[in-house]
């Protein structure tokens, strides 16, 4: 008779003890370590309610500062009348959130965007406004206009540096309470509250706020579980975010504030503990259930164990000797390779890495594969749906494969992935073996192609035609998609369809950068793409288009051809054409701005040194000029100075330089004089032109203009060395006698 093991059973026995205490204290130990998280949990989510909650009020914050200031930038540019003030400010509410839009000139009078007119002038708000660049309210009551329980947000309007009015947005509490976001239960809650602890808006009807109009009543009520008054007190002093939980009417709630980032107001979300009290216990019930079920299976698991241990002994030691040999086999690839080797245990969910360790990863094990890959934010989500599939069709398959984009860096790259399964002779998986390479610059490569072929497709579908050409043979055979039976010289082509429909440009700069030689030089240099733009006729019509070459490239080098597409792109350049010239000119006349004028003379200049004639800089300055302003007012200033603007335009050429820089200050620059003696008929005749009488309700006020005059390249070579000189000149006449003119040095 065999022997009883008494150490054996003792073993097992003790063992089977030690297991049903440690799985008892797991539970237990996880039970309360879930209340915890859920605590933490259910904070961290009030926290990003409110700070979202935050952000959204900002935004909107900003896109009503912006809106006001293109509207400020706008009046300051134009002259409006009431009428067209009002439909702006009425436009402007209509695209924005703002109840209403007030303009106001600095004297009080104002119109708002319904075409309501009032004074304003003994407003505080509107005294505050005229003195600073910007201000944001906290909620007011306003006894000038129909709305009570308002934010104000006002901006003055510059124009020349001067504040000449103030627009004014009115935005209600009803307003700023709907952007509050609204995805919340009877037992979810935001309060937003003012300086003083007043409510401003709720995002339900909390029965609290209803009794209490300030938060600091509503705490006397309050029985603190976590935090105090003083405590909350002192955070919202010192612009500190903070949690508290309190109980109301044996209601447990936990809250999340944070400053909003307006005049010092300050939002609460809060949440009754009673849904996470509900939900542990819902769980610690599953959870002692699982208990016992786990109890039952462990120990049928455990007599199992004993009974098939002997029997896997001997087919254990068998796999291991293949898996060994395996192993083996890939630690000699390893060392041999700059790619990233793993083995995946798909019952464990672990990676071990092999050698080289993935950018992303400090440690040789990476767990809760492929969720902690996710966690990690080593993947962008697009990919995320291809990690998760890798990870379950190896499941069922052989070997998987999947390109996934990983970020590295704040940047991404391609990487190809590869699992593949080891199988017993009885084909069951004893190991998974896992790969990764680097793919990016093939699949970036692959995305260009792609992505051109697109652009390619789109522009040929818009095109106003298109041309194949076989640069070798310098012929076209293909005319907008139609193969041509008898190739015409790529010469012709750009004579009848190009070159001879060009206006108002360069053929022959034009013709070089389509040239045959250009594009087989830009295409030797690694361009595959040439671009170019002028203007031609088409259908009667002049306009500017653009003319592509994309470069297609053969295996054979001497198979290479160009497609040609040309795009109507007038509507855009006309725009950049407009909007570089409102950039360059004065709003005011409509001449040249002082910028514009200093960068043309430089470049000027610099570009006529080795010619032999002179350029002159005639400086004009108006004598008399602010006694228009005083006697007829700054508006009738205004059209004399659009007078003189006229006054220059028609004394000089078109390619003479114009430019107001200032005031009642103006600069000529004369370009290309071969005769010094000549153009003093010119100072003459313009001295005269500004002698002008301005007449108006029995007032007289007589003008005139002092000229100081520089000349390039004697007096100098630069904007600032002509404008000194220029200046001296200018200053002599204007002590002496003014309305005349006076050169330097030629006295």
């Amino acid at each position: 008779m065999k022997k009883i093991d008494y150490k054996h059973i003792f073993i097992v026995f003790t063992t089977v003890l030690l297991s049903v205490i440690l799985t008892i204290y797991a539970f237990v130990d996880f039970n309360n370590s879930f209340q915890d998280y859920e605590v933490k949990d259910m904070q961290k989510r009030l926290k990003n309610a409110a700070s979202n909650n935050a952000q959204q009020v900002m935004q909107q914050i900003k896109i009503r500062i912006n809106a006001l200031d293109n509207l400020a930038k706008l009046l300051s540019e134009e002259n409006l009348n009431n009428n067209q003030i009002s439909t702006l400010l009425n436009l402007l509410r209509e695209s924005t959130t703002y109840e209403n839009i007030i303009y106001s000139a600095m004297d009080g009078k104002a119109i708002d965007a319904n075409n309501n007119t009032y004074n304003i002038a003994d407003n505080e708000y509107f005294k505050r406004a005229k003195t600073e660049k910007l201000i944001i309210s906290k909620i007011i009551k306003l006894s000038e206009y129909p709305y009570n329980d308002v934010q104000i947000i006002s901006m003055p309007v510059n124009r020349n540096g001067n504040i000449i009015g103030v627009v004014l947005g009115i935005v209600s509490v009803h307003q700023l309470t709907s952007e509050i976001a609204t995805q919340y239960t009877d037992s979810n809650y935001i309060q937003i509250i003012d300086s003083t602890g007043n409510y401003i808006s709720l995002t339900n009807q909390d029965s609290n706020a209803k009794i209490h109009k300030n938060i600091w009543e509503e705490f006397q009520e309050y029985e603190f579980i976590e935090n105090n008054v003083y405590q909350i007190s002192s955070d919202i002093l010192n612009y500190r975010s903070g949690y508290l939980e309190f109980s109301y009417n044996n209601k447990s709630s936990i809250s999340y504030y944070t400053p909003l980032g307006i005049e010092n107001w300050y939002i609460f979300s809060t949440t009754y503990k009673k849904n996470i009290d509900d939900y542990i216990s819902i769980i610690t019930n599953y959870v002692y259930k699982l208990f016992a079920l786990i109890l039952i299976s462990f120990l049928l698991e455990l007599f199992l164990f004993l009974y098939l241990n002997k029997r896997s002994n001997k087919a254990l030691v068998k796999a291991h000797q293949e898996t060994r040999k395996n192993e083996e086999l890939l630690e000699i690839a390893i060392a041999e390779s700059n790619n990233i080797y793993f083995e995946y245990n798909q019952n464990e969910k672990t990676i071990v890495f092999k050698g080289k360790l993935p950018y992303f990863q400090n440690e040789d094990i990476l767990y809760n594969v492929p969720n902690s890959m996710l966690d990690k934010n080593v993947l962008n989500e697009n990919s995320w749906e291809d990690c998760q599939n890798l990870f379950e069709e190896i499941k069922e398959n052989p070997s998987v494969s999947k390109n996934m984009k990983f970020i590295i860096d704040k940047k991404e790259y391609w990487y190809k992935v590869t699992l593949k399964n080891l199988y017993t002779k009885n084909n069951e998986i004893i190991n998974t073996i896992g790969l990764m390479q680097n793919i990016d610059e093939q699949y970036q490569q692959k995305l260009a192609l792609e992505e051109k072929a697109h652009i390619q497709e789109k522009l040929i579908a818009n095109a106003l035609m298109t041309c194949k050409i076989n640069l070798k043979q310098q012929i076209v055979e293909d005319i907008d998609g139609v193969n041509l039976d008898n190739p015409m010289k790529y010469s012709e082509y750009l004579k009848k369809y190009i070159l001879d429909k060009i206006v108002d440009n360069d053929h022959k700069a034009i013709f070089s950068n389509i040239s045959l030689s250009y594009l087989q030089k830009e295409y030797n240099a690694g361009k595959d793409m040439i671009e170019t733009t002028f203007k031609m006729k088409f259908n009667g019509e002049a306009i500017w288009v653009s003319c592509i070459y994309y470069i297609l490239s053969k295996e054979n080098q001497e198979n290479l051809y160009a497609m040609m597409i040309l795009s109507d792109i007038n509507e855009q350049k006309c725009k950049e054409l407009q909007l570089t010239q409102l950039a360059e000119r004065d709003g005011l006349t409509g001449l040249l701005n002082a910028e514009t004028m200093k960068k043309k003379v430089n470049d000027h200049l610099l570009s006529t040194q080795s010619l032999d004639n002179f350029n002159i800089l005639i400086l004009l300055d108006l004598d008399n000029f602010k006694a228009v302003n005083d006697t007829f007012g700054h508006l009738y200033g205004d059209n004399v100075l659009k007078d003189v603007a006229n006054v220059l335009s028609k004394n000089f050429r078109s390619e003479d330089f114009v430019a107001r820089l200032g005031g009642d200050e103006f600069v000529v620059m004369l370009i290309g004089v071969n005769n010094l003696t000549d153009v003093e008929s010119v100072y003459q005749e313009l001295v005269k032109d500004l002698n002008i009488i301005y007449t108006k309700d029995n007032k007289t006020v007589k003008i005139s203009a002092s000229l100081g005059i520089a000349i390039a390249p004697i007096h100098g070579n630069t904007f600032n060395e002509l404008y000194e000189k220029a200046d001296l000149m200018l200053y002599e006449i204007k002590r002496n006698s003014k309305c005349g003119y006076k050169v330097y040095d030629l006295i």
